[in-house]
């Protein structure tokens, strides 16, 4: 469920201040406090095939969803955003053995827009891919490596991918 973000008027000298615009005053306060975020994690392996692009299944509780935003069963290759608004994405990706071939991790909106990627020709384990982005309730996002190591076939990875809500660009 996505939270609620009040416009609250400007009160003049002599205005009554209402139950209604101090309820929604501190619904507003709490939501900054406990702002929209989730981190999902792979805890387990998942095997990534050979000059495959693949979608990360994010398989163990997460660390925390303030706005159900993850689904460890149902679409849970995905972040859903409730609420709407300005969020940091921070997706990390381990590979269980180095390679001496490419590998790469791109953020995915909607199933088709490229928000960023990361890619690496060096024998690495890690990647790690920080982006900013801008958006509406009901888009989501997912975290999708590949990888090119022809001579071992499948890497395994595990992961952990997080959004936070930093805010919006509009009053709501």
């Amino acid at each position: 469920m996505a939270k609620t973000y009040y416009t609250v008027d400007d009160l003049s000298v002599g205005d009554i201040l209402t139950e209604t615009v101090m309820d929604e005053s501190r619904i507003n306060m709490s939501n900054l406090i406990v702002p929209p975020m989730v981190r999902a994690v792979r805890s387990t392996n998942q095997a990534i095939s050979h000059d495959t692009s693949t979608a990360i299944q994010f398989n163990a509780t997460d660390d925390f969803d303030t706005d159900a935003m993850h689904d460890t069963v149902t679409n849970n290759t995905r972040i859903t955003f409730n609420t709407a608004g300005v969020y940091l994405l921070v997706a990390d990706v381990q590979y269980t053995a180095a390679s001496d071939n490419e590998q790469s991790i791109t953020i995915r909106a909607d199933g088709s827009t490229s928000i960023d990627s990361i890619g690496h020709g060096d024998v690495l384990k890690n990647l790690n891919l920080t982006a900013i982005y801008e958006f509406s309730a009901a888009q989501y996002v997912e975290l999708l490596t590949y990888q090119n190591n022809s001579g071992a076939g499948a890497r395994n990875v595990t992961a952990a991918f997080s959004a936070v809500w930093q805010g919006r660009t509009t009053a709501p």
